[in-house]
């Protein structure tokens, strides 16, 4: 409870309310994916291990070979994810990116490039390896349900051609 309390304590310090936090909170869950399957103390805990970053236009956010770290989730803007030269994907509001090489243990596999000014969420890699382990459950499906949107776009994308 006393954490709880000093977390509130900290958000009204910084200018947010209990109202404004659950308006935030509710404004997520209705509008990104990935926090529609969550209670409203998942998404606080969430938020509270999370980065709100910004990025200019060409700003890079991970390079190819670089240690996964953490993976993103996109507020606003867009960024393009590219193989050497080719652009592989464009990743857009609501989307996340950056989780491929996290899930597996590897080095990142592409490079992140904001393609436009963008507002990014930073999750570090130990939301999914949690205390928490109902959290960390429900964010690692949040994370299978968009890589399996992004391969059947994928599929798509190949049976056209």
């Amino acid at each position: 409870k006393m954490n709880n309390l000093q977390k509130d304590a900290d958000r009204r310090e910084g200018g947010l309310s209990s109202a404004d936090m659950k308006e935030i909170i509710s404004k997520l869950q209705r509008n990104y994916s990935f926090f529609s399957d969550l209670l409203e103390d998942e998404v606080t805990e969430l938020l509270d291990m999370s980065k709100n970053v910004s990025f200019e236009s060409d700003s890079i956010i991970f390079n190819e070979g670089d240690i996964a770290d953490r993976f993103f989730l996109v507020l606003t803007g867009e960024i393009g994810i590219t193989i050497g030269k080719k652009e592989v994907a464009r990743v857009r509001r609501g989307q996340l990116f950056g989780e491929m090489a996290l899930l597996e243990h590897i080095p990142r596999t592409a490079t992140a490039t904001a393609l436009k000014k963008s507002a990014l969420f930073s999750f570090p890699a130990e939301i999914i390896s949690t205390v928490l382990p109902g959290l960390a459950l429900k964010v690692v499906i949040s994370i299978a349900r968009q890589m399996s949107e992004k391969l059947r776009e994928t599929n798509s994308h190949i049976l056209i051609s």
